[in-house]
Parts: structure tokens; sequence; C-alpha cells
């Protein structure tokens, strides 16, 4: 645990070098008062109890030092079942080898409480028992032989106590009224006036007198711990944040799972997402204003509008910013800036002071990686190993601010994203004490919209905001309730008019104390109470086997905070999606959220789709008069305002022509999609051939909407141009003299307006719609939420504790963190948060023990597909094979035939168990690795051959649709490379496959059968193939078959390894644990997906190579010999 400073605590804030201390903790029993009070735990003292207590002085690093005591009450065994859902606490030995990073969430038997002594405000006095002693007999199973200490404790000051509020379920236990109703543990005394207590008594048995005096000691305590950061986290821009961080240089901090108060949680939030981008940012701006010179390449097919360039880097450059370099490298594109010369270029771009509003001639960019490899055009223009090769676009003469010539001397002008540091800042700074509701029009309150504003009861209303903001930000610290618990207990008789002394900034409204008597969390349902047939159609999604459960587990959500996890082809999404619609119900309209574009997509679709589902059951029999005839609620996935209309006129012009219709900006495509965009809705509601027709059961709105544009005689051109009877000509007519823009527009906005779930990602919640969700989103919905940074889910929650369901994995990608291990000249990490970041806000509830709802029923893969990663990744989780895993089932024919297929063609590859479809590896022996020497990039054409060959022969012989295989790769000149490559006449076969894509951008996506391409070699190592995480996503993308195509001997030889193995198992040895990173063989520093070098272990690649050989399920194909030296400095690796 920790808290931030203020500017009198720098001085002790200062990294210095660090100590070494020892936890000191012995089994106990707690006696609170004196000895005549009840005895809490005990169990070693011989106290039948299965209640556990310990005496504690903790001194773990990078957390505040405290001394106290624990105790840990017993969980209910059928919790999970009952549909309480399944707690979880963290296991600190767990996580990356060699560091004490992370720690890693396991299901827990127990509910901790730490009861925490004021530190330098206690009296401690020891008393050894003797033969006749109270004591003895206070405690009879305690061997006369055996010491027997009792410590008393006076505090002059409050105990902290953590944990208390959290979650809890034990019915018949005494526990489950104590912890849940403060019901009493003795006459007179519950948990509350327990901790209330200024002294306490403890019993500690077996334990000389002598140790417990030495280590039971306040000056044996490390020094308080603070970060070294002012209490300001607000937004403070590049050179502030520079100067400040000057002071705060140091080792990487610990990451933090729950944080003593409001400060520390603000200062490592915010802090993680400055100082990831920081230094790059400064770099890229330094990288601006370095003149390079550069001569240009003609593009014959492209004359006059595209060329190659080819920039001269100095060796100075490349050692200068490396680190910088190795980040920025891995964009798709970025700008080039043209100048005159080199004078021209220092007198426009200054090093002290850069002016971002500054109009610039600038080109697209994009580098051309391993072009000796790839590009003819380039042959007859020969480069050193340093100079950069890139593709560079014209801008076209629509394009603002551009100056159509180039000359000689060009900038590098690469983003660093700090405009997303700073929104995810400002979203976590609106969680500090004081801070006004960011969602008033929500509640009715004023600073809302107009229209959202209730003037009755407003001051109740208030109070009432006041509390739930301070719940929320006693959520986020994910230390318990107790806190709010004691302001209670202070003002118990007019809780409504006691003040806590934390103002609104700029009002007078102050926080009320809590409200009643319940020591947990109020409980919220996310389904509607009145609507019983609505709630039995809706589960309906769910397995019959789960259906009580999971009803039960959104019924009662503590706070209205719902968790949903589980493994890829469990149905999280379609769980998500039920969700969804049950808070729609009982709430209101929703947000839904999503780390990326693509998830949002995703997330909309499935949302759609259920809602469709649930709608056609509830009205199966019914006629549309039907006073229960149930309506499809509007869901709408927005995108903004100019690609909406653009795209709308594309369709209107050719409603055939969809790819055509997604706004294009140079090489940059709109990420815009028809289904369910605002564009989708009108063009329904205009009965456009583009899009599907209207139903009777899609939303009232729709169809009002459309009654209002029937009777408008000025909407007749849109109308019919929308049906195909007017010309495009007429059309452009039209609009000639009406302001269209504003039209269209206007319905939009009145779609918008009455949606019943609102779809974007995070950014956008914060621009384009920010005031849909300020003023109508009564509650969150997350998919994704184990890819997402907690300052991206504040950014759509707010600080006023909505209820929120997060629905994702957390043993799949993280958040994306690009500077993790990287130091300075001085050792000083770069980012000392590193660690913080990876911290998702679905693995911080769950590690904090909120109740998890864990789907255990296969529902995609075919039976056997799933074994490795669940053995290797979700061996925590019991799961079965749903019934449409069978292999025999039509979905799996595709599985089958490839089974069959490959069996035929390579005798050596031992078929699959019985009643099974298994991965297959197929090993490149001799393929070779190119590693750009600039952009460090990966290519391996052999593999990209061998795995295109293969689907082009698998796809003639067995006679199945190429549409219903995905390729993925983990490294983007893989993919640019496959694409490149299917042009060829030979791949026509293959027109009609989907695009080969990086695993990020392929998360939560899937195909029938997935040939994931590795693209490395042992020569050049695994790279960030060996990251877990992504590995997993990688083996996991597939529905009925998977092929893996790579060196098989990337993280060492097989034959070895599997004999180490069995030497090991023999012997009982673990893996290179108490090992350093850099000498355990179970570890390798890699280059990370952000260029980054970095320790990663590598237990789950090797293990798949090994499994892979032992299990027989290997393809050897040989790499016919040739020249791959490459030329001017591109390394080559086999």
């Amino acid at each position: 645990m920790s808290q931030s400073t203020t500017k009198n605590d720098e001085a002790a804030a200062k990294p210095t070098k660090p100590q070494s201390f020892t936890t000191f903790y012995r089994p106990c029993a707690v006696i609170p008062g004196h000895l005549s009070g009840p005895i809490i735990g005990g169990a070693s003292l011989g106290v039948s109890t299965d209640i556990d207590t310990r005496i504690m002085s903790s001194k773990s690093p990078g957390k505040d030092p405290w001394m106290g005591f624990t105790i840990e009450f017993p969980r209910g065994k059928n919790c999970e079942d009952e549909g309480f859902g399944m707690c979880h606490s963290l296991d600190p030995s767990q996580g990356m080898p060699g560091t004490s990073h992370f720690g890693v969430p396991v299901p827990a038997e127990t509910l901790r409480i730490n009861v925490k002594f004021p530190r330098g405000e206690i009296m401690s006095t020891f008393e050894k028992a003797d033969d006749k002693n109270q004591l003895r007999k206070m405690f009879p199973n305690v061997p006369a032989d055996k010491d027997l200490v009792l410590i008393e404790v006076s505090c002059k000051s409050e105990v902290v106590v953590e944990g208390l509020g959290l979650p809890f379920s034990n019915p018949g236990h005494p526990a489950h009224g104590w912890l849940n109703n403060n019901e009493h543990i003795a006459k007179d005394m519950t948990l509350m006036s327990m901790f209330e207590q200024r002294d306490f008594c403890i019993v500690v048995a077996k334990t000389p007198l002598a140790t417990l005096e030495k280590e039971w000691d306040e000056d044996k305590l490390p020094p308080p711990f603070r970060y070294p950061y002012n209490a300001d986290q607000s937004w403070q821009g590049l050179y502030p944040y520079i100067d400040q961080l000057k002071e705060a240089k140091g080792p990487q901090f610990t990451p933090a799972w729950t944080y003593v108060d409001d400060n520390s949680h603000l200062a490592v939030t915010c802090q993680s997402q400055v100082q990831d981008v920081l230094w790059v940012e400064e770099a890229a701006r330094n990288i601006r204003s370095t003149p390079l010179p550069a001569y240009f390449v003609d593009l014959p097919s492209k004359m006059g509008s595209m060329y190659y360039v080819i920039v001269q880097l100095p060796k100075t450059f490349i050692r200068k910013y490396e680190s910088a370099w190795r980040r920025l490298t891995k964009c798709d594109f970025f700008k080039l800036n043209l100048y005159g010369s080199s004078e021209e270029a220092e007198y426009l771009m200054p090093k002290e002071k850069f002016d971002d509003d500054l109009k610039r001639p600038n080109w697209d960019a994009k580098f051309v990686n391993n072009h000796n490899h790839r590009e003819e055009h380039l042959v007859d223009h020969p480069t050193e190993a340093e100079d950069l090769v890139l593709l560079v676009r014209r801008p076209a003469k629509h394009e603002h601010g551009r100056d159509p010539l180039y000359q000689n001397w060009v900038g590098l002008h690469f983003d660093a994203d700090f405009n997303e540091a700073r929104r995810k800042v400002e979203a976590a700074w609106e969680l500090r004490p004081g801070a006004k509701p960011s969602n008033p029009g929500v509640f009715g309150l004023a600073g809302g919209s107009k229209e959202t504003f209730d003037p009755v009861n407003t001051e109740s209303r208030e109070l009432k905001v006041l509390w739930d903001m301070r719940v929320h930000r006693a959520l986020l610290r994910g230390t318990g309730f107790y806190e709010c618990l004691r302001a209670y207990a202070r003002n118990p008789l007019d809780p409504l008019q006691a003040t806590a002394g934390h103002q609104f900034e700029g009002t007078h409204y102050k926080e009320p104390f809590t409200r009643g008597t319940s020591l947990s969390p109020p409980v919220q349902s996310l389904l509607p109470t009145s609507d019983e047939d609505f709630v039995t159609g809706l589960m309906e999604e769910a397995h019959p086997d789960d259906r009580v459960r999971f009803r039960n587990y959104l019924s009662t959500r503590q706070l209205g905070l719902g968790l949903i996890t589980a493994g890829p082809g469990f149905g999280k999404t379609t769980a998500l999606a039920v969700a969804a619609l049950g808070m729609i119900a009982s709430l209101g309209p929703i947000y839904l959220t999503a780390p990326t574009n693509v998830a949002v997509n995703n997330a909309a679709v499935r949302l759609a789709n259920v809602d469709a589902r649930v709608t056609e059951r509830l009205n199966k029999g019914k006629m549309i008069d039907d006073s229960t005839f149930h309506r499809r609620r509007l869901i709408i996935r927005p995108w903004n305002a100019a690609d909406e209309l653009m795209a709308f006129e594309n369709l209107l012009r050719d409603p055939e022509s969809l790819e055509q219709a997604t706004p294009r900006r140079g090489w940059r495509s709109s990420k815009w999609q028809l289904e369910l965009s605002t564009a989708f809705w009108l063009l329904i509601v205009l009965r456009s051939p583009a899009v599907r027709e209207l139903s009777p059961d899609d939303s009232p709105l729709l169809h009002e909407l459309r009654r209002i544009i029937d009777a408008d005689a000025d909407m007749a051109i849109l109308r019919s141009r929308a049906t195909g009877q007017a010309s495009w000509q007429e059309y452009l007519d039209w609009k000639r003299g009406i302001p269209t823009n504003v039209v269209i527009t206007t319905f939009f906005n009145i779609l918008q307006g009455a949606a019943d779930a609102l779809c974007t990602t995070p950014a956008k919640s914060c621009d384009d719609f920010k005031g849909w969700k300020t003023n109508r989103a009564k509650g969150i919905a997350v998919d994704e939420a184990g890819n997402m940074t907690r300052p991206d889910l504040y950014s759509v929650w707010g600080n006023t504790g909505i209820p929120c369901v997060l629905a994702g994995d957390d043993k799949q990608l993280p958040p994306f963190v690009a500077t993790m291990e990287e130091v300075d000249e001085e050792q000083n990490a770069l980012n000392r948060h590193g660690p913080d970041g990876k911290i998702s806000p679905l693995l911080f509830f769950k590690a904090i023990g909120w109740p998890v709802y864990r789907l255990r029923i296969q529902h995609r893969m075919a039976q056997g597909q799933f074994d490795f990663c669940h053995d290797k990744v979700y061996s925590d989780v019991p799961f079965t094979y749903g019934p449409g895993c069978q292999i025999q089932l039509p979905q799996h024919e595709i599985g089958r035939k490839l089974e069959s297929y490959l069996g035929a063609k390579y005798p050596e590859l031992r078929p699959a168990a019985p009643g099974q479809l298994a991965p297959v590896f197929v090993h490149c022996q001799g393929s070779y690795t190119f590693v750009d020497p600039v952009t460090k990039s990966k290519l391996n054409i052999d593999q990209v051959k061998i795995g295109l060959d293969l689907i082009l022969d698998f796809v003639r012989e067995a006679s199945v649709d190429p549409k219903d295989i995905a390729i993925i790769s983990p490294y983007a000149a893989n993919v640019d490379m496959i694409a490149k490559i299917r042009r060829n006449h030979k791949y026509t076969a293959l027109a009609n496959m989907p695009p080969a894509s990086t695993v990020d951008s392929f998360q939560g996506q899937e195909g029938d059968i997935t040939v994931v391409l590795m693209g490395t070699t042992r020569a050049v190592g695994p790279g960030f193939t060996c990251n877990e995480n992504r590995l997993n996503v990688m083996l996991t993308r597939h529905k009925s078959g998977l092929v893996i195509i790579g060196d098989l001997d990337v993280t060492g030889n097989v034959e070895t390894l599997l004999k180490k193995a069995k030497e090991r198992a023999k012997k009982g040895k673990g893996k290179g644990k108490g090992k350093s990173m850099a000498n355990n063989p179970d570890v390798m520093q890699v280059e990370s997906n952000t260029g980054e070098r970095v320790y990663v272990k590598v237990h789950m690649l090797r293990d798949l190579c090994v499994s892979s050989h032992e299990s027989g399920r290997v393809i050897h194909i040989q790499v016919p010999e040739k020249d791959k030296s490459g030329k001017d400095g591109a390394n080559a690796g086999r």
C-alpha cells in the first residue's frame, strides 16, 4: 500500500538504495478490549474455529509498512454455483519470474480483513504465561511446554481497517451475519464496535517471547512509503511534466493493487499514463526538429501522386533515439514534413519550443520494411544499412494546408499519443474528492442539459449523488468501505444533515455520511423485477445449466457492478449482451464501450443479435396489436458526423457499393462500418435497398420517424432518391435549395437521442458523444475489459458509480503499455508505473475480491482444440465442452476435412485422439527471418509461402471455401507480405479469403480454420511470440482447426528440451525458481511489440513446441537452400 506525498514530503520521498526487510507474521488469537472479551480466531491455539487470525508486521517493498493483525473468514463452498460469483485474492508469488511485478488473482477460500494500528501511536506490553496464568486457562489446548505470550496493544487513535464491506457470502456460518448484517459476534459487540476499540489483546503460541519482542517493534519498520509527487495530478503538459519528473527519478515501483487514499490512486493512475509516453513525446518532438537529407524516387504506376523517399539517417541519430525510435517506428503511418533546406527546417522547427498549431507542408508516409526483398523499383537505388526507405503520398488538392511541392530536406513527424494520455489523465482527475458529478444530467441535476434538469427534490438527489461518489472512490481504492461505514457510525441519527467536510469545487454542497446498518454494499438488480416473461426469455440465451446462477448473479449486484470472465469461445460477449439488455429494461439507456473499434463493433452487433432473438422469442404467436408485443431496442454504433454524412450520401448515390461508401482520407480509411451506424438506421427509415427493411418489431422511434419524413413534402426527393426513384442529379439539384447537411444531421441527432444503447470507444465518449453519456447513460457495459486501461473505463464510467458490467479475459491481451522496462543512462526507470498500467479494470476488481461470474462451458471450439490453452492458462477454471463442440457436427466439417487432408498428404502426422481435433505445427526447417536494420520488423517469406501454398492446396483438394480460413501473424511485415504475394495469379482461388491480420487487430474475432504464421526462427529468437497473453490469443481464434507455421526449435531444440523436462519431472525440480532473469532458462529477453527489450517467460511457447513434438502433431517441411544474405545491411536469421 502506498500514498502520495505533498511538497513537504519530497525530501523523504526521493529514491534511496532499497534496504532488505522481512515481513513477520504468526498465527494468533485476537481479543478486543481486555481478556474478558470474545476470542476471534485462534485455531493454532486449540480454539475450535475456522476463522484464521495472524499478528502481522508488514514490510512489503513498495508498500506502506504497518503493524496489526489479519482476520480471514471462510467463504461459502457453493457461492459460484448459487450465483453469488467466484471471489479471488492476489497470489503475489505468481507473475513475472525474478520480479515482484504483477501477482495473479486466484480463487479465494477466505475474505481477508487487515486491521492496522496507527503508526507511532501504539503502546505494546508483553507477558509470558506461566502454568497458573489466566491465559493458560483460556487456551488449555496449548501444550504446557510451548510458549504462550500475551501482547496488549493500546492505540491513541483509531485503527485502519481494510477489506470490510467487500462482498461476502457463507450462509449458515456466523460470519455471514457479522459481515453482512452487522450482527453481534458476542454480547454487546459487533465487528464495527470491535474495530472501534482502542485496546486489543493478541495471544501468540509457540513463538518465544524474545522473538516477539524483537519483531513486534515499530522501530524495525521501514520508513513510511510515499510516492514522490505532489497532490495535484491534473494535466500539466509536456515541459511541466519533464521538470516535475526530474525530481522523481528512481527504480520502478511495485504495482499497487490497493490504495490507502485517493491521492495514491490518482498519482498511480495518472503517472502510469504520463510516464508511458512522456519521454517518447519529447523524443518525437526532437526528431521532428532534426532536418534530414532525402531524395525521391518515382513510382511509375503512381506518377505524380506517390514516391519512394530514401532518407539518410546519421549513425548518431540512431544511437541518440534508439529506444524511442523502436517504439515510434511501430506505427502504420506518419507524416513527412517537407523543407527546402536544413536552415529552413531549423528556422521553422526551433528545438526549445514547438508550436503544434503551425501549419507546415507535410505528406502521408509509411515505412517500406525489408525493401530490398520486396520493391523492384528500388533495385537501382542501393541504400546503406541506416537509410530509411519510405513510401509517401502527395496530398490531394482539396486537403487543407498542404504544399504540393517537395524539396530535399525532410522532418519525420510521429504521433506519440500524447493527447490520448491527456484524455486519460483528465478522466482520472475527475475522481478527486470535491470534483463535481461527471454526469449531472443523468440525475436531473444542474450542469446537465436543460431537458434533463429536474427542479423537484434537487437537494436530496444531490446528497444521494455525493454519497454515491464517495462510495465509488472507496471502491476504486480497493480497500473496502470501512471509512464509509465509520461515517455512519459517527452520526446515525441524521445522516442526511451530517457532513464529511468535502465540498464541490465552487459550490456549498457537502457529502453526507452513509445510511443504514448493513456492512455489505447495497445490492442492485440489473434485471427488471416486474416483467417475468422478459427475464425468462432473456435467460434462455444462457446455457440451461447456467440460467439460474446467471439470473441470481445479475439480480444481486453489489453497487450495480458485475464482472463476467471466461476464456475464448465461452460466450463472454453474449453474456454481456444479456446483462446489457437487462440493464436497459431495468435502468434505461446504457453506454456500451470497448477498447478498440473492432471490439465495439463486435459487441454492438452481438447486442443487436441477442436483442433480435429475445424479441422474436417473446413475440412468438403474438399479433402486433397485442399489448404485450415486444419491440427491439434501438442500438446505435455511431461514428463522427462527417464520416456518417459522407457514407450516407455515398450509399444514396450507389446503394450496391458498400466498399466505396466507406470514407477515405488519403491512405487512412475511416473505421466506419454500415451495420448499426446512424446512417444505417436512417437508410432503413428511408427504405433504402442498401439495408434491411424496417421490421414491425423495430423500435417505435424508427416507425415514428418514418411517419414524420413521409408526411414532409420537403423530403420527397430525399425519400425518392433513397428508394432509387429519383436520379442522383435530381438529388443534387434538391441539395442546392436546402441545407441538406443540417437536415440529415438533425435526423441523426433524433436517432441518437432516442437510442437505448450507444456504442463507441472510450475516446469518443469524451468527444462527439459526451453529451449523450453525461445526460442519458444510466449504466455502462464494457467488452474486452481485460484489454482496457482503468482511465479508459473512467472516461466512460465517470465518478458517480452508476451500474456497470465488465466482460473480458484478463489472460489475453492486457492494456497496452509501451514502456515497461526501459531505463535512462543512470538506470532510472522511464516509466516507474509500467506494471500499474498493465492492471486492467477487470483484473483490478477481480484481484480485490469482487464476485465474478465465470463461464464454464466451451461453445465454439471443437473438442480437443482448447485443451492446451486450458492446461497452460485456464487450469483454475473447471470447464466442459458444450454440445456444439462435438466434431461430427456440420459446423466442424471443415475441421474434419483438414485432419483428413493433412493426414493423407503428410503420413508422419499422428492422428488426433478419437472424437477430437487437435492443432498441428508445421515446422519450416531452414526458413529465414529477415530483420529490418532500421525498424527491426521481422519478415519470413519462406513461412508465408509455405502457409499460402498449404492453404491453396487444402482449398483445392478438400473443396472448402477459403472465406472460412483466417490468417494471423504477430508481425505486420508478414501481414503486408501475405497481401502482396496473394496478388499473384497463382492464388486466385484464395480471392475471397479474408485479409491476414495481426494478433492485436484480430482479438475478439474468429475463423473456422486459423493459420498462425509465427514469422520467427531460432536464429532471431521468438520475439514477442513468447508473450503468454499474446500467444493465448493466437492459439484460440479458431473453431475447428488450427495450423501453426513456424520454427519448432525457436526456444531450443525440442528433443533436448523434452529430455530435460523429463529429467526435471523425475527429480521434482521446479522451473528455474530463485534464479535471476538473466540466468533463468525459462525467461528470455526479447523485443516486445512496442520495440522495447523486455524479459518474458517462455514456458508456454516452449511447451507448445515440445508437446506438439511429443504428441506427433508436427509436419516437417524443408525449405530449399538459397541465398538469404540480403542486401544493404538487412539481417537474416535461419
